[in-house]
């Protein structure tokens, strides 16, 4: 999948936009479980911490990687301007 991303013709690998669509799904199971959670289910209350802990994790790693490609173009800038 090609897209274009400040000017840049970018490829969007096929892992990437699957983490993409799976990190929203889990925000829609999450909200659903706030509008239908059983606070003396136990099972409920585990559920929702594993998912909180699942998205905080992808968030961390998503957050890495565009630290990585910002970086990157940033340094492509800079040796543009030299």
């Amino acid at each position: 999948m090609e897209g274009m991303r400040d000017g840049k013709l970018t490829v969007l690998k096929v892992s990437e936009r699957a983490i993409h669509l799976t990190y929203k799904f889990l925000w829609i199971i999450t909200v659903i479980l706030v509008f239908f959670h059983n606070r003396e289910s136990l099972i409920q209350k585990i559920f929702a911490i594993i998912l909180l802990v699942i998205m905080t994790t992808v968030l961390c790693f998503r957050v890495l990687e565009s630290k990585k490609s910002w970086k990157k173009d940033l340094e492509e800038d800079q040796d543009k301007l030299l």
